[in-house]
């Protein structure tokens, strides 16, 4: 699938970064490929850093979140983003 716009949101912004929520129904491998965030080129800044969380349902109305993890944005050439590979965070529930 492609970046969705509805997905992201600024949680925090100060120092000169910026900390971000993404949602996706997408994989986490396809949102750190070089490219992905290109159409939010305007917005995203190196070093900023973005909480992924890939989910069922959809980015708005998330069912539930099936992985998550941390990106950051290591190169902004004014028409392409591209991020670090995710750090994975642990996102299971036992009970």
């Amino acid at each position: 699938m492609a970046y969705g716009a509805s997905g992201l949101t600024r949680l925090s912004s100060g120092g000169g970064g910026n900390l971000w929520l993404y949602r996706s129904t997408d994989a986490s491998t396809a949102a750190d490929a070089a490219g992905y965030f290109n159409d939010a080129v305007a917005f995203l800044n190196i070093g900023d850093v973005i909480l992924y969380q890939q989910v069922g349902g959809t980015a708005v109305l998330p069912t539930s979140i099936t992985a998550t993890g941390f990106l950051v944005v290591n190169a902004n050439s004014g028409t392409v983003v591209d991020t670090t590979d995710i750090t994975s965070v642990q996102a299971s529930d036992s009970d």
